[in-house]
């Protein structure tokens, strides 16, 4: 009897072990997805009147021709999604502005230096509803893991009496 729940026992500890094995090597390489709030984003410049409506940022600048510079970081996580691994950046928006269209693109800034660099901006048309991808992200590449990473955007201002916004991003790893 004694044989026979040894057996037992040494069976349940090897499946156990065997089963967190296996949960850590499928975890390693499990896809990611942060979705970040454009409330956690901060305006740093340009022209604009920023409205805040709920998490979305909104330019309510009747100038038609301008653009508001708007900053999100990005915070690289220890073992999850870092800006490294990234491989699609979906930016949700609004473009009420026929004229213009939102812009988006990542940069980074120095670590160990003053100053940073951004890849090429992507938009949709002008006047634009929904959601784009960036497609540069090469300033996210692993040359820059120990940089700090943000996205820029650049909301125009209202054109036709509504305001253009911005309600976040979504990134995510294969």
């Amino acid at each position: 009897m004694a044989r026979v729940r040894f057996a037992s026992l040494a069976l349940f500890a090897t499946s156990f072990l065997a089963s967190l094995v296996l949960l850590q090597a499928a975890n390693a390489h499990a896809a990611w997805r942060r979705q970040v709030a454009a409330g956690t984003c901060r305006i740093i410049g340009g022209t604009g009147t920023p409205v805040y409506n709920g998490p979305e940022i909104q330019n309510s600048y009747d100038g038609g021709w301008n653009y508001m510079e708007i900053v999100c970081p990005v915070v690289d996580h220890q073992n999850q999604l870092q800006k490294q691994n990234v491989t699609e950046l979906t930016v949700a928006v609004t473009s009420a502005n026929s004229n213009l269209a939102v812009k988006a693109s990542v940069c980074i800034a120095y670590e160990t230096s003053t100053g940073g660099e951004c890849g090429a901006a992507s938009s949709e048309s002008a006047g634009f509803t929904g959601e784009f991808d960036i497609s540069d992200l090469t300033e996210w590449s692993s040359s820059h893991a120990n940089d700090f990473g943000y996205l820029l955007v650049l909301l125009p201002g209202k054109y036709s009496g509504t305001q253009s916004g911005f309600r976040g991003f979504y990134a995510h790893s294969s």
